[in-house]
């Protein structure tokens, strides 16, 4: 219902996603309008709904704006600030894993240390898979402007978690982000779900969301 009121200097961006099975355009438009919602909350949209593309797939939020998009089945958020006030932002959303496919994916997204911190705080493994995803999603979102190409998981690494704060080591270079940088995100646990979001720079910020019917 939102694809009427989109458009973008490379026209509707519904052409570019209508050959996508409709689960994955209900998730794209969900995501387009949390994007909105966020831009709304914070003062900053005057225009048509969908933000334009930029030439790696991003969306391209408006000028003096900065964002990021997420959606997880039923769910999609979005995150907006002002921009140079806030000079990186990401945000992840990600349906908690079932234990079988937490088995499988273990070994590929955790490292060492991050397998005995979560023993140690003694969370359920595959919430706490989850949850390392997400926030190693986030980052790479976050940074991506500074690397423009995809890490691998073990390029960051979970170093801390307490009431709500997720603390990030980079184990490698990141561009202009030296080894061993650390940053600290942001976790929201939701229903069967959690949300992972983190900034650089002062906390000027609106977040949206949308809930698919």
């Amino acid at each position: 219902m939102f694809k009427r009121q989109v458009t973008g200097q490379h026209g509707t961006l519904s052409q570019a996603i209508e050959q996508a099975h409709s689960k994955r355009q209900a998730e794209f438009w969900a995501g387009r309008y949390a994007a909105s919602l966020a831009l709304e909350q914070l003062g900053a949209i005057h225009q048509p709904l969908l933000l334009n593309r930029q030439p790696d797939g991003r969306a391209d939020f408006p000028r003096f704006t900065i964002g990021s998009i997420s959606h997880s089945q039923a769910l999609a958020v979005a995150l907006a600030a002002w921009y140079p006030q806030i000079q990186r932002i990401g945000i992840d959303l990600q349906q908690l894993m079932p234990l079988s496919r937490a088995e499988r994916l273990m070994t590929r997204i955790m490292q060492p240390q991050e397998f005995r911190l979560g023993a140690r705080l003694n969370h359920d493994p595959a919430q706490w898979l989850t949850w390392i995803f997400s926030a190693k999603e986030a980052l790479f979102k976050m940074l991506y402007p500074d690397v423009l190409k995809i890490m691998p998981f073990n390029a960051a690494s979970v170093i801390a978690y307490h009431a709500g704060i997720i603390t990030m080591q980079l184990q490698c270079n990141w561009g202009k982000w030296p080894v061993a940088t650390e940053f600290r995100l942001h976790l929201v646990a939701l229903n069967q779900a959690v949300m992972v979001y983190g900034l650089i720079d002062s906390p000027i910020l609106s977040v949206g969301n949308n809930r698919l019917s």
